[in-house]
């Protein structure tokens, strides 16, 4: 088990259990009055949950409480947490945490809980005009999306996700990428000023994209995630 980069057996803990609960969303709708049939509304997304069961065991008391407390000061804010037996990570925020005495008085159990959403390797799809990008994982995900013109271009119109992106001034062979935490690049410098949209990229289960010239190479690029 490792919280970033740091390995739990660095604080002499060992993980013993792992308990996922999915997320529960539900179905939204209304049924007004008078309506044969009820009327489905938009569902969103909400964290799920894991409950890990730590094992600590050190020379005395005193060593053992003070690694649990530093332990768990690594979950400040949204952390990702790699679990024994799974893979990816666990990209969550601390909710709940307890200790537990043990019959020896060298061992303590640290219970976790944590609100999140497992997540993979970034995966990077070549769109084809027309086809449909299967995304991986069960939930909705931002993307960041790569444009390269072979010449230059006064326009590259690209549709398929929500709202319709329009790119201006494009240079042959230079890519401009729309990235999914809400910066527009080109060479590493701000081309914002140059695109017009109405809300970022978003993967659904099938996103079929289609662009305007069509000689233009479009790559996205995404962080699949499950629960």
């Amino acid at each position: 088990m490792k919280i970033g980069t740091h390995n739990a057996k660095d604080y002499g803990a060992k993980q013993l259990t792992v308990e996922f609960q999915l997320p529960q969303t539900g179905s939204s709708y209304e049924w007004p009055d008078d309506f044969m049939e009820p009327i489905d509304l938009p569902t969103t997304q909400k964290c799920g949950s894991v409950k890990v069961v730590i094992l600590f065991k050190g020379r005395s008391r005193n060593e053992i409480m003070r690694n649990i407390s530093d332990f768990c000061g690594l979950l400040d804010g949204p952390q990702k947490v790699a679990l024994d037996g799974y893979e990816g990570w666990y990209l969550g925020r601390l909710q709940k945490s307890t200790v537990a005495k043990t019959v020896s008085g060298t061992a303590y159990k640290l219970t976790i809980e944590l609100d999140g959403y497992m997540v993979g390797e970034e995966e990077a799809v070549e769109a084809t005009q027309g086809l449909p990008i299967t995304r991986k994982g069960s939930r909705r995900r931002p993307c960041t999306v790569e444009i390269t013109t072979p010449e230059d271009a006064q326009l590259v119109t690209l549709r398929g996700f929500a709202k319709e992106i329009a790119v201006k001034n494009l240079t042959a062979g230079v890519t401009v990428t729309i990235s999914e935490d809400g910066l527009v690049l080109e060479n590493g410098n701000n081309k914002m000023q140059d695109v017009e949209m109405q809300a970022f990229p978003i993967l659904e289960e099938e996103t079929t994209l289609t662009w305007e010239p069509a000689a233009a190479a479009v790559v996205v690029r995404y962080i699949p995630a499950w629960m």
